[in-house]
């Protein structure tokens, strides 16, 4: 015992100190849930963008298939900064 007059005000104390350990370990355990939900969805996002990318560059080939530049321009611009943006997403994942 540390020092306590009784063992029932011994058990009260470990029951207190055991009950605020899971309470900060429920709280932390929320805190991961909700980083690792946030960073599927982050992951969800990343893949919606590269199937965008590769829709601008397969639509850039055919335009340049069809001699048409100014429209494979246009695509590979957009594919391009649909990347930056995945860049900017990457970096909070």
């Amino acid at each position: 015992m540390s020092g306590k007059p009784s063992v029932k005000n011994e058990i009260i104390e470990e029951h207190m100190e055991g009950a605020s350990l899971l309470d900060n370990f429920a709280e932390e355990a929320g805190e991961v849930i909700d980083s690792l939900n946030e960073t599927e969805g982050l992951d969800h996002r990343n893949d919606s963008i590269r199937g965008q990318v590769m829709a601008f560059q397969l639509k850039s080939m055919e335009c340049y298939n069809a001699k048409d530049y100014e429209g494979m321009q246009r695509n590979l611009h957009a594919a391009t900064q649909r990347l930056n943006e995945q860049g900017v997403i990457d970096e909070k994942d």
